[in-house]
């Protein structure tokens, strides 16, 4: 069991819960809510299994990131401004539960992790204590994972191309107060408009001016609760931010949007962003924000494209979680990913397929399809009591060369009735 506080949202719509000490590394961790004891305003219990029952047990698993420094595994990079491409000199590298191992930028930039957890380890790039800071400006902290390799040297990379962090100066004089007693409506600084003006010189001015981020009263909080007083919107080039876009996503611009030293947004920000990927009047966008806890970037929901076409403006409880990184990019599906499953043996092949002929014999449509049905599950369950059987062979230790060469020509000779099978059973489908 973990201590810590548990936060619910002003919303009631979502809790956070902050424990008292760090996560221990390496573990699996399982999340349990039990609905059962948890009441909603209209006096139902919570649908924690989310089988739109109130009540029920819902629960999530996750693993920690190992804290073991692994040498030889050393991990180097450049910090950049996002504008003028210039290195950054004396911005710190903070590697999280390791202070001893935080690294300061040279004079080209340049800085050194050594002996690294491995293979992932999570940093905070802070650019507040550079040292060649244009004058009247500012450079954020960002956090993000690195990935080392035992026993080498190497530069930060995605899929083997090496990347540079790029931080984006704030112009202090683009920094709007924002009030705990009310909405704030926060758009584009002098500054920023010009690096816009700069960066997309078709576009007409007026566009950047119905850019804006409502901050809901109140709602940037950091961790203890304290609430943030001053935010700052800035426009940055899609190839200039911590670390290139992944491959799936795509987009002309980023927009970060910040609140000076919060890290979540008790209420999402309802977000105006400018419509520069052609999408039509009315046409769907999705939203995607930078997750810096966990690395990755979020599809957070979809906006629609204002009637005149040239903004989205998020849909009806969208909205940005927490500063960062954010995008709006034309509408992706968002998946929902079922729970890990235990690994089924060939016991429970056979159990699935009795118990699913048993409810299909009930409906008399059906019974058509039931000897194919039977077939297909029959011949999977051949297979996987051939490979559980050369498995156990392996692990014993007395598998043979000649074992494995009958393994696969069983395997062979089912291949065929199985594709045949299957086939039929499709072209069955009519009867259902």
């Amino acid at each position: 069991m973990l201590s810590g506080r548990l936060v619910v949202s002003s919303t009631e719509r979502f809790a956070t819960f902050f424990p008292d000490q760090p996560l221990p590394a390496s573990t699996a961790l399982v999340v349990a809510v039990d609905g059962d004891l948890i009441m909603g305003r209209d006096g139902l219990a919570l649908d924690a299994d989310g089988d739109n029952v109130p009540g029920g047990m819902g629960s999530a698993e996750f693993r920690t990131l190992s804290l073991t420094r692994v040498p030889g595994a050393n991990v180097f990079g450049f910090v950049r401004d996002s504008y003028s491409g210039a290195p950054i000199v004396g911005a710190t590298v903070r590697v999280d539960a390791f202070p001893q191992a935080n690294a300061v930028t040279d004079a080209t930039g340049r800085f050194d992790l050594i002996d690294m957890p491995s293979p992932a380890f999570f940093v905070h790039v802070d650019g507040s204590t550079a040292t060649n800071t244009p004058a009247g400006m500012m450079y954020p902290s960002v956090g993000k994972p690195f990935h080392s390799v035992p026993g080498q040297t190497t530069q930060l990379n995605m899929m083997g191309v090496p990347f540079d962090v790029f931080l984006p100066p704030m112009a202090m004089g683009d920094v709007q107060a924002i009030s705990a007693a009310q909405d704030t409506q926060v758009g584009f600084g002098d500054f920023g408009l010009a690096q816009l003006s700069s960066l997309f010189p078709e576009i007409d001015p007026a566009v950047w001016e119905r850019v804006e981020v409502t901050y809901p009263a109140g709602s940037a909080v950091d961790d203890q609760g304290n609430v943030a007083t001053q935010a700052i919107v800035m426009p940055v080039p899609p190839t200039r931010i911590p670390a290139p876009l992944p491959p799936t996503l795509d987009a002309r611009l980023v927009i970060s949007v910040q609140a000076m030293g919060a890290t979540n947004f008790d209420v999402p920000a309802r977000v105006v962003f400018p419509n520069l990927e052609g999408l039509a009047p009315g046409e769907k966008a999705s939203f995607f924000s930078f997750n810096h806890d966990a690395g990755r970037w979020d599809n957070i929901g979809l906006g629609t494209v204002s009637a005149d076409g040239l903004m989205i403006e998020s849909d009806p409880g969208v909205g940005i979680l927490a500063p960062g990184w954010h995008i709006a990019t034309r509408q992706q599906v968002k998946l929902k990913v079922s729970p890990p499953c235990r690994e089924l043996d060939y016991k429970d092949v056979l159990k699935l397929a009795k118990a699913a002929g048993d409810c299909i014999k009930k409906f008399d449509k059906m019974s058509a399809i039931i000897a194919l049905y039977t077939n297909v599950f029959n011949s999977l369950a051949q297979i996987q009591q051939k490979m559980t059987t050369l498995r156990d062979d392996y692990n014993a230790g007395r598998i043979t060369k000649e074992g494995v060469k009958a393994g696969l020509e069983t395997i062979k000779l089912i291949k065929d009735p199985l594709a045949d099978a299957y086939k039929a059973w499709g072209n069955s489908s009519h009867l259902i």
